[in-house]
């Protein structure tokens, strides 16, 4: 080992050693630098699918989202930790909370529960539903 080598080891070492734990100021710190690093992933494209919470009618979702669009809404029964465990699995492990509340998909799923509390919408959807008719594809 070089000496360059043993200075930065001996640093690193130094600096574990200062880092509070177990006391409000500590933990605080963490978790400011965790939110730092999450914001910097998410604003340097780094992760590949970013979650947030949002309020909804149906209760508090969980809303995950790529850069192509919405990817998932977990409901509030189910546990978000097995819901990103899923998602990591499936679509990809670099997923990181995303820095600002979801905001549009927020207003996106009241728009779409205003329109299906509309009479005419709902009365649509229960003809198109209870038809024996062949239904086309539907886009």
């Amino acid at each position: 080992m070089t000496d360059m080598e043993r200075s930065s080891e001996g640093a690193l070492e130094r600096a574990l050693r200062n880092v509070p734990t177990g006391d409000g100021d500590g933990a605080a710190a963490a978790a400011l630098a965790a939110r730092r690093l999450a914001d910097r992933i998410a604003a340097d494209g780094l992760a590949e699918v970013t979650y947030a919470p949002v309020d909804s009618p149906f209760g508090p979702l969980l809303a995950l989202r790529t850069r192509r669009g919405l990817l998932r809404l977990a409901f509030p029964e189910e546990s978000a930790d097995s819901v990103l465990e899923r998602v990591a699995e499936r679509v990809s492990p670099r997923i990181v909370e995303a820095a600002e509340p979801l905001e549009d998909l927020r207003r996106e799923i009241d728009l779409f529960c205003e329109l299906f509390a509309r009479p005419a919408v709902m009365e649509g959807l229960r003809k198109f539903v209870e038809s024996t008719d062949a239904h086309p594809y539907l886009p």
